[in-house]
C-alpha cells in the first residue's frame, strides 16, 4: 500500500453524506476516486463519485517529497440508495495514473458515529468534529507561514454555523417584528441560495445589502453542508442571526402570518432534497402574495447536473427525455449524486416554479434559450428578462501589449472540471510533448495536474488585482476554457474591459459576447493543436492591428 490519506470531516444524515479529506499515492497520481458503501460479503450497495484533485498546498508542505500530494484534496456530497447499517463497510476506491487500483477502508468507528440522533448533542458533535478539522488545517497553514489564509478560512468556516433552532412561532413573530428600530412591521424578503461561494453568492449579498439599506428584513434559506441541514439566515441593519431547520417545510408554518414583499430563487444547488424547494416557494407565494423572481445563475432547474454536463463530461444541449433518462443514473457531475429519481420527476417538480414566476431573470440570451428548450410548454415568455451583470469594479485601463519573445496563454479563475481543467491539462501536455515555446499562466488555481515547467499558477486573487497580475505575467492572449454554457462569465467581461485578445469555445454567454468583440475568437475545437493554432492566429491579428 503506497497511499497516504486522511479523512477530515464526515457527516451523514439519513441517506445523505458529506465528506472531505485528502489522499495521494507516493508513486502515481490519482485519476479518479469513489466513496463506496459495501455490504458484508463484498457487494457494493452504492457509489458516490469524489470531486478529487483539489489543490492542497498545506498537504504538500507536510509531504514535499511527493509531487502528487499537491492535488490530493477531495470532497464527496451524495446520497446512498439506503441508510447505511452498522454491518456495512465504507471505503474509498479508485484508479491511479499508472493503472493500479487504490483502495482504503474507513474505520467503522470513524463514520458510524455520524449517524447520531439529530438534536442538541448531535449538533455539538458536529461542531467538535468541524473544529477539530479546522484546527488541523490551521496547524498546516501555520507551518507554511500562510497566516492570512488561516485567518480567512477559520473565520469563514466557524463563524457561520447555525446558532440555534428556529424559535417557536410566537417567539419567531416577536423576533421579526423586533427587527424594525421604530417598532413597526418591516418589509420582509426571502432569498434561496447556496453557500458555495462564487458569483451567485456575491449577487445574493448585493441583493441582501440593498434590502437592508432600505430598512427591510432579509431571510436567506440556505443549506449548511457541514451539518447536512437547512439553515435560515435573518439579516437586518442591526443584526445577523442563523437558525437551523429540521426541514425546509418548517418555513411554511413559520411564515404563515408574515407578509413577504418578495421571494427570490437564486439557486438551490447543494441542497439535500432540492426537488422540494419549488413546491415550497410556490406555496409561500400563494400564502403571502409575494412577487416571485427566478434567477438563472445555473441550470439546476433543468437537471441536477447543473452545468448541463452529461455522463461523459460534455455539454448535453438538453436532448430528448429518453437520452436524459439513460444519462442521469450514471452522471457524476454537479449534484446528481444527491438525487435518486428520474429526470421526468425532476422537471415535474421544477415546472410549477418556472410557471409561477413573475420574473425570470437571465444574464444572457443563451441561458434564456436553454430554459425555453426545457420548459417551453409551461413558460410564459413575457416573464423572461435578459439583463447581463454589470462589471464596474475594474479600474479603466488598457493592458500594454507584451514583448513577443514569449507566447504566454492567460487563464483566469478557479479552474475545476466544468471550467475546463482537463482542456488546460491536455494543452500543457501537448506543449510539453512538442517541445513548444508556449507557456500557460493561471491567475487563480487549476484543479488538475500540469507540468510546472509549462504552467504556473498565481493562487487566489481579488478582482481589483487582476489587471496588475495580467500585466506582470506578460500574457499574450487570454483563453476561457470553460466546457459548459456559462450563464454570464465575469472573466469574459473583465478581459474585454481590459482590451485583451481572448478566445473561448462556442458555448453559452462567453461565446455570445466574444463573437461580437473585435479582439475575440470562438474556437472551433477543443483539440490542443487546434487551440494553439487559433491562439497564435489571434495574437498575430491583434499585433498587426496595433502596428502603426
Amino acid at each position: 500500500m503506497t497511499a497516504i490519506w486522511e479523512l477530515e470531516v464526515i457527516q451523514q444524515r439519513e441517506t445523505t453524506v458529506f465528506m472531505t479529506g485528502w489522499l495521494f499515492d507516493t508513486r502515481s497520481r490519482t485519476e479518479e476516486l469513489e466513496l463506496e458503501l459495501v455490504e458484508p460479503g463484498g457487494r457494493v450497495v452504492g457509489r458516490i463519485p469524489l470531486a478529487a484533485g483539489k489543490p492542497r498546498p498545506d498537504v504538500k508542505a507536510v509531504h514535499p517529497r511527493y509531487p502528487s500530494s499537491l492535488h490530493s484534496g477531495f470532497v464527496a456530497v451524495g446520497a446512498w440508495p439506503r441508510r447505511p447499517r452498522s454491518s456495512d463497510q465504507l471505503r474509498i476506491a479508485g484508479q491511479l495514473e499508472d493503472g493500479r487500483a487504490v483502495e482504503v477502508t474507513i474505520a467503522s468507528e470513524r463514520w458510524q458515529g455520524a449517524f447520531a440522533t439529530q438534536g442538541r448533542w448531535h449538533r455539538l458533535l458536529i461542531g467538535l468534529r468541524t473544529l477539530r478539522y479546522y484546527a488541523r488545517r490551521a496547524l498546516l497553514l501555520v507551518a507554511t507561514g500562510r497566516f492570512g489564509s488561516l485567518r480567512e478560512k477559520v473565520s469563514r468556516q466557524l463563524a457561520d454555523r447555525p446558532q440555534a433552532p428556529l424559535p417557536t412561532p410566537p417567539a419567531w413573530q416577536a423576533l421579526l417584528k423586533g427587527t424594525d428600530p421604530e417598532g413597526g412591521d418591516p418589509e420582509t424578503h426571502l432569498i434561496v441560495d447556496h453557500r458555495l461561494g462564487g458569483g451567485a453568492n456575491q449577487y445574493r449579498q448585493r441583493l441582501v445589502d440593498e434590502h437592508r439599506d432600505r430598512g427591510a428584513t432579509v431571510l436567506v434559506l440556505t443549506f449548511h453542508l457541514a451539518s447536512l441541514s437547512p439553515m435560515l439566515l435573518v439579516e437586518t441593519a442591526r443584526k445577523r442571526l442563523r437558525f437551523s431547520l429540521e426541514s425546509t417545510s418548517e418555513l411554511l408554518d413559520a411564515l404563515a402570518d408574515q407578509p413577504l414583499a418578495s421571494i427570490t430563487y437564486n439557486t438551490a444547488v447543494s441542497f439535500s432534497q432540492a426537488e422540494s424547494i419549488p413546491a415550497l416557494l410556490v406555496a409561500l407565494k400563494q400564502q403571502s402574495g409575494a412577487r416571485l423572481t427566478v434567477l438563472l445563475h445555473d441550470y439546476f432547474s433543468i437537471c441536477p447536473s447543473h452545468f448541463l454536463l452529461d455522463a461523459d463530461g460534455t455539454f448535453c444541449n438538453i436532448p430528448d427525455l429518453a437520452t436524459c433518462r439513460r444519462c442521469l443514473p450514471r452522471n457524476p457531475h454537479g449534484f446528481t449524486t444527491l438525487y435518486g429519481g428520474d429526470i421526468e420527476t425532476w422537471r415535474q417538480a421544477w415546472a410549477p416554479l418556472i410557471g409561477a414566476a413573475d420574473t425570470i431573470l437571465a444574464f444572457s440570451e443563451s441561458s434564456a434559450q436553454l430554459l425555453r428548450r426545457a420548459y417551453g410548454a409551461v413558460l410564459d415568455d413575457r416573464a423572461i428578462q435578459v439583463r447581463p451583470h454589470t462589471v464596474n469594479y475594474l479600474q479603466a485601463r488598457r493592458i500594454p501589449w507584451p514583448a513577443q519573445d514569449q507566447f504566454t496563454i492567460g487563464i483566469v479563475g478557479q479552474i475545476g472540471f466544468h471550467k475546463g481543467s482537463e482542456v488546460v491539462r491536455q494543452l500543457a501536455d501537448a506543449i510539453k510533448r512538442a517541445g513548444g515555446q508556449e507557456r500557460i499562466v493561471v491567475i487563480g488555481t487549476l484543479e488538475s495536474h500540469a507540468d510546472p515547467t509549462i504552467l504556473r499558477q498565481s493562487g487566489p486573487y481579488t478582482h481589483t488585482e487582476l489587471p496588475a497580475l495580467i500585466e506582470q505575467s506578460g500574457i499574450t492572449v487570454m483563453l476561457i476554457p470553460s466546457i459548459w454554457p456559462e450563464t454570464f462569465s465575469f472573466v469574459a467581461e473583465e478581459v474585454m474591459q481590459l482590451d485583451l485578445p481572448v478566445a473561448c469555445f462556442d458555448l453559452g454567454a462567453p461565446a455570445e459576447r466574444i463573437r461580437r468583440y473585435a479582439k475575440g475568437i470562438v474556437l472551433p475545437s477543443r483539440e490542443p493543436d487546434s487551440i494553439l493554432e487559433n491562439l497564435h492566429r489571434l495574437a498575430d491579428e491583434t499585433a498587426s492591428s496595433r502596428d502603426p
